[in-house]
């Protein structure tokens, strides 16, 4: 069982013990003969002792079920936490007779007259009982029998949760790790500053076409659009529609041919709202992608040509014609050299990058400054802003996973990584750059309600634990029946 589904359970248990009072000699047990919702080694479990108690759940866990989207979801939740606190009840008492453990009646009128909800002026008030009893779902042999059940519930957990105890130490270790701050310097070392350079000769480029084609094909798909292209061009419009709208396109062409800005003239005039604020930009885009007649104008211009009003379906348009990309149609056997050469290229860049990132390294491990070993190399360098144990990425290097974790294991005397970190075509030489301790004086009033916190937790856990061992004992053995809630 998660650990907050158990939690949630014990909130419920406890909020239902304050609920299930009884009275020895008052009627008999509440009627069995509806529905079943479960059965626990034999022992049912009714309708209205399920719907009694969910009244209870809905008021307990009644923030969690508003935060589900449907009416469906709110009420599946609830009936299904109801129904795991009902089987948590039985099984624990369970296992609390098997270790003997027994509830007299005496103690059970002890607890009863104890109880805060049942006094006027601190005394015991039959009356409150009695009221309860009235409005109850069960009828006082009912809530007997589930009074009865909380005390065997409680007695049970005492007996599990009492030997726990939870290290004032590890508290307090823990207290301090998440009031820490951190701060990381770090050195980039880029593939794409190492490519200039390098030089690749044919006899390696034939070389690696030979052993390795498959890694050339693969970049060749990978990069089709740069070898396997139709035709494009890039051309900004503006449209007009509506009445007169030839003649605002003819006007607007006129302003163009003044000298006025396209972008200026298209922000101010067209209304094509997806790229009027983009002064009319289409972007690049093959034949065919827009209606026939703005489609033959616009690939019939040259770059910096405007055309005449153009019109269309969607009104007329004045189009100018930005740049054009000729179609492409290398095939691979035409591509491969220059591949498979610039794949030498690209994995000896990350080679160096690594490799200096590495020196950098190696040098702050050995005692030198982090920054001086990276101008060395030539790398840029830069810090962190402080951050805590808690956060899930570093700020400004949230690329690299499980960098929280490495730099609070770093410290002064072991400032530098144990290893270059990756992403991409970057490599990382990471040091400590500041560690910043929490006050004293704060932790050790931190360190005492957290431990209050972190017994409960670890008792309640101890209890749940057991639980399920024992819940799983009665599943494997055919002991758990579990029945539709609504028929």
């Amino acid at each position: 069982m998660p650990i907050w589904l158990g939690r949630l359970v014990l909130v419920a248990i406890v909020a239902l013990i304050v609920g299930a009072f009884i009275l020895t000699g008052y009627g008999s047990p509440g009627d069995s003969s509806g529905l079943l919702i479960a059965r626990v080694d034999g022992e049912a479990i009714d309708r209205e002792t399920f719907e009694y108690f969910r009244e209870g759940t809905e008021q307990t866990l009644a923030a969690l079920a508003d935060q589900l989207p449907t009416n469906a979801a709110r009420r599946d939740f609830l009936d299904e936490q109801t129904r795991a606190a009902l089987l948590r009840r039985r099984i624990l008492r369970r296992e609390a007779r098997q270790l003997g453990m027994e509830v007299p009646d005496a103690e059970l009128r002890d607890d009863l007259h104890s109880n805060p909800q049942f006094q006027t002026d601190g005394v015991f008030d039959r009356e409150l009982v009695e009221l309860f009893a009235a409005n109850s779902r069960l009828g006082m042999g009912g809530l007997m029998e589930e009074y009865r059940n909380d005390l065997f519930v409680r007695k049970f957990r005492r007996l599990a949760e009492g030997p726990v105890r939870v290290s004032r130490a590890q508290v307090r270790w823990e207290a301090e790790r998440a009031a820490t701050q951190v701060s990381l310097r770090y050195a980039v070392a880029r593939a794409a500053d190492f490519s200039a350079g390098i030089e690749v000769s044919e006899e390696e480029v034939q070389t690696l076409l030979a052993e390795e084609e498959r890694a050339v094909r693969d970049a060749y798909a990978s990069r089709s659009a740069e070898f396997q292209r139709p035709e494009e061009i890039r051309a900004r419009h503006v449209l007009l529609s509506g009445e007169g709208a030839r003649e605002r396109a003819a006007a607007a062409l006129e302003r163009l041919r003044a000298g006025e800005a396209f972008e200026e003239v298209a922000a101010e005039l067209s209304n094509d709202e997806a790229t009027a604020e983009q002064g009319g930009d289409l972007g690049w885009f093959p034949r065919g992608i827009f209606v026939e007649g703005f489609d033959q104008v616009a690939f019939s211009l040259e770059p910096g040509q405007l055309s005449e009003p153009v019109e269309t379906e969607r009104g007329w348009h004045v189009i100018r014609l930005e740049e054009r990309r000729e179609a492409l149609d290398r095939s691979f056997e035409d591509a491969t050299p220059e591949l498979a050469r610039q794949l030498l290229r690209d994995r000896r860049a990350r080679e160096a990058a690594r490799a200096a990132a590495e020196r950098v390294l190696e040098a702050v491990r050995g005692g030198a400054d982090l920054d001086a070993a990276a101008s060395a190399e030539g790398l840029e360098i830069s810090t962190t802003p402080p951050f805590g144990v808690r956060d899930r990425t570093v700020p400004g290097l949230r690329e690299l996973g499980g960098l929280v974790e490495l730099g609070f294991a770093l410290s002064e005397e072991h400032p530098a990584a144990p290893r270059v970190l990756e992403a991409g075509d970057r490599f990382y030489a990471v040091a400590l750059a500041q560690r910043s301790p929490p006050d004293p004086a704060e932790i050790e009033a931190e360190v005492q309600t957290q431990l209050d916190r972190a017994t409960d937790l670890a008792r309640s856990e101890a209890s749940a634990i057991w639980y399920q061992v024992r819940r799983n004992e009665l599943d494997e053995a055919g002991k758990i029946e579990l029945y539709p809630l609504y028929r």
